[in-house]
């Protein structure tokens, strides 16, 4: 009962039965609970394990290994229980959560295999909590086939468990194709008794033909946006960034309350993560205003992860934290600012900059020195151009 009293208790008991019979009044086991608990936020990754159309087993599972509650050996280590400390699958490292999921070669095979169902441009996560908030994330943007992630994402953890436990308690040794088997086995019987109805996007067609889904396909209807002014006397921040092959950068674009251009850059990023080069965009450019004396100004980003990230939404993935850090001390040089999500098709002449090549590692560019593509691009949007996004 936490710090509750021995009393307090008993007039709880008192103000519910009454010579023996029951009279709960407006009481309920969920206002008792809400009553004794300590509420916290919600955590950045709990819609990738709770979810409507969940294997509530798997769920579970999935919560304790995001939590960091199951019984990996260097957990047991550190309550001091004795037992070797070496990954099961691969010998050579020390049995942790990152490693066991997502570390281990063994594991890392599987998980690819599964990516590769699940997205096209078959990523894969790096550990627990930022493979969490992506299929999060990804499964938003892709409607109702989004369950497809999220069940994969599930069974995955907990079948690469059930391997781990089946080799130390039961000497069963599965293959990594039969451990895919069992994962596509779970995800397939639980949609099987789902209406799937998805729209025709080239993901969801990536899905629904991975998993050889039977999809009612309904056609989105085009949304029609457009550039937007910022308020009088403001100027308007475009970052984006940009992820290739070969290749990491981020760039963006400054413009006034008319639409004018005042100032574009690029650069070559160091860390091949897309939201990484999205957040370097936006720690630059608030630089760039900061240095040209633009101290009221909207940020516009088209990744709606770092917008959530910056305004407080979540906290994000820890590798990206430090840089969050010095994006909100920088941010606080402005008088006014805003993070705002856009459309992609609204943040065109910064996804120009994001993506073109960069000789040396830096450019600044002043209006005259724009190339006629970007120019063109920034003349669309003053114009009011209408944009049509899927």
């Amino acid at each position: 009962m936490g710090s509750y009293s021995l009393a307090s208790r008993h007039a709880c008991v008192k103000e519910i039965i009454h010579d023996g019979d029951w009279h709960p009044g407006n009481f309920s086991s969920k206002s008792a609970w809400n009553a004794i608990r300590t509420r916290a936020a919600c955590i950045d990754w709990s819609e990738a394990v709770w979810f409507e159309g969940s294997i509530k087993s798997h769920s579970f599972i999935d919560w304790r290994c995001l939590s960091d509650a199951l019984p990996t050996r260097d957990n047991l280590i550190h309550r001091h229980i004795l037992t070797p400390h070496h990954c099961v699958f691969c010998w050579a490292g020390t049995e942790s959560r990152n490693h066991l999921f997502f570390g281990c070669p063994f594991t890392t095979d599987i998980w690819k295999h599964i990516y590769d169902l699940c997205f096209h441009d078959g990523a894969t996560p790096s550990n627990a909590i930022d493979a969490a908030i992506s299929v999060r994330y990804v499964a938003g943007r892709a409607g109702k086939l989004g369950l497809v992630i999220k069940l994969a994402f599930c069974a995955t953890i907990k079948h690469i468990w059930s391997e781990r436990n089946y080799r130390i308690f039961r000497n069963k040794i599965r293959s990594k194709d039969q451990i895919v088997g069992a994962i596509k086995g779970d995800v397939i019987g639980r949609l099987s008794s789902i209406d799937l109805v998805g729209d025709p996007t080239t993901a969801n067609h990536h899905i629904a033909a991975k998993w050889d889904l039977q999809v009612r396909w309904i056609a989105r209807i085009p949304m029609a946006c457009s550039w937007f002014a910022p308020n009088p006397n403001m100027v308007a921040l475009h970052c984006d960034g940009s992820l290739s092959d070969d290749k990491a950068g981020f760039g963006g674009l400054i413009r006034d309350d008319s639409g004018d251009p005042l100032a574009a850059f690029a650069s070559i990023g160091e860390d091949l993560s897309v939201l990484s080069m999205k957040l370097m965009a936006i720690y630059r450019g608030i630089s760039l205003c900061v240095d040209k004396g633009f101290y009221d100004v909207p940020i516009r980003s088209d990744l709606k992860l770092a917008v959530d990230i910056l305004n407080g939404v979540i906290t994000g993935p820890w590798q990206i934290l430090t840089l969050k850090s010095k994006i909100q001390i920088k941010a606080r040089l402005l008088r006014s600012k805003e993070f705002i999500h856009v459309w992609r098709e609204q943040n065109q002449p910064a996804d120009f900059m994001a993506s073109i090549p960069i000789d040396p590692s830096e450019i600044l560019w002043e209006p005259e020195s724009f190339p006629p593509e970007l120019a063109i691009l920034i003349k669309q949007d003053k114009e009011f151009v209408t944009y049509y996004r899927m």
